[in-house]
């Protein structure tokens, strides 16, 4: 049991978690698998990758940025080439801290950008 807690509450380990820390318990629901797709408001199936539970169902699914951490915080510019997409939009954004400006895609996981595109063109 301390593992499954561990793990949906994002600890590496058991033996991470203290007397006195604050943990969410999870509902019987919420640690049995998930959909792997959904459906948009007009009927279109939109791919979702299997929704992960908890923190090694994370890892495994979307990698683990923290072995990609540099001594001083940063991500190794690895973790941007091996995970990370783009997303294009099939209409322009307006930028909330600058309107003038806009954005046409959306920096994501590459797990992500596919179903993400998917659901904007559906939505347009």
């Amino acid at each position: 049991m301390a593992r499954s807690l561990a793990d949906y509450n994002g600890l590496r380990d058991a033996r991470d978690i203290c007397v006195g820390q604050a943990i969410e318990l999870a509902r019987l629901r919420e640690l049995q698998p998930r959909r792997t797709t959904g459906t948009s408001r007009a009927g279109t199936p939109l791919p979702w990758p299997p929704a992960p539970n908890g923190m090694q169902g994370i890892i495994d699914t979307f990698g683990d940025i923290r072995s990609y951490a540099r001594d001083d915080g940063t991500p190794d510019p690895k973790w941007e080439s091996t995970f990370m997409g783009r997303a294009t939009l099939p209409f322009s954004i307006p930028l909330d801290w600058d309107t003038a400006k806009s954005a046409s895609g959306i920096r994501c996981h590459k797990l992500i950008a596919p179903p993400l595109e998917v659901a904007f063109k559906v939505a347009c």
